[in-house]
């Protein structure tokens, strides 16, 4: 499926896609109700009271490591999602930085000696030049050897990557491996990847939701990124479902 086709379907079934719905069904209908109950939807969704607890409910599943508390493997592994584009060759890096930070750093302690990067083209870049190409480049310039590095090229979404990386491993003769990605992406991407015979460590990082947050005025208050967060945790259910049904 093209990659601005897959986004569009996503969309419609996500918070501000049904919000949008909405809206247009009490502008044809000339009814209220729909306009209400897409306001009631904005306002739940938007408070971080809702999404603390909607993308805790993922981010919790797996317990959060230091690089040093990390079990040794044969193998890291990086998602995509770190890059948003490409100045002059260099990554412009999204809050998702931290996937290729952490990676970098359970390399250089010594938890595997083989550093794979995720993450397919850009589509605005071209086919030459991917997500993981970027990264691997900059984990050069942070001292990682060249020869350490692995790329999975020609990626669209996490259960590519998993493929990708599969191969890899019989190519390689490796299993083992730490798997590192946002928090509230791991439950999906550990169960794409546990499906091809891998053994997987999770290590989440990039945690959204704020743990221990006291709940106060402005846990009510309306805010961009906790709607944000919400459309990340409503993904993230979607895709859950979509793979368990879909073996």
């Amino acid at each position: 499926m093209p990659f601005v086709l897959r986004k569009a379907l996503t969309f419609v079934g996500l918070p501000l896609g049904l919000i949008a719905l909405l809206l247009l069904a009490a502008l044809l209908s000339r009814k209220r109700w729909p306009a209400g109950a897409a306001l009631l939807l904005l306002y739940v969704l938007a408070i971080p009271y809702t999404s603390d607890r909607l993308i805790g409910l993922i981010e919790n599943r797996y317990p959060r490591l230091a690089a040093d508390e990390c079990p040794p493997a044969e193998a890291i592994v990086v998602l995509g999602g770190a890059v948003s584009d490409l100045v002059k060759n260099a990554p412009e890096w999204t809050e998702a930085v931290d996937r290729f930070e952490q990676g970098v750093a359970l390399y250089r302690a010594g938890k595997a000696p083989r550093l794979v990067f995720g993450g397919g083209t850009l589509p605005w870049v071209g086919r030459n030049y991917t997500e993981g190409d970027a990264m691997a480049a900059a984990a050069v310039s942070h001292g990682v050897p060249a020869e350490a590095i692995r790329v999975v090229r020609e990626v669209g979404n996490t259960a590519e990557e998993a493929r990708g990386v599969a191969e890899l491993a019989r190519k390689e003769g490796f299993r083992r491996i730490i798997l590192v990605t946002s928090a509230f992406h791991m439950p999906r991407a550990a169960l794409l990847f546990r499906r091809h015979s891998l053994e997987i460590l999770p290590f989440p990082v990039d945690y959204q939701a704020v743990k221990g947050r006291p709940v106060t005025l402005l846990s009510f208050l309306p805010q961009g990124t906790a709607l944000l967060n919400s459309e990340a945790a409503f993904k993230e259910f979607y895709g859950l479902v979509y793979y368990l049904l879909r073996r």
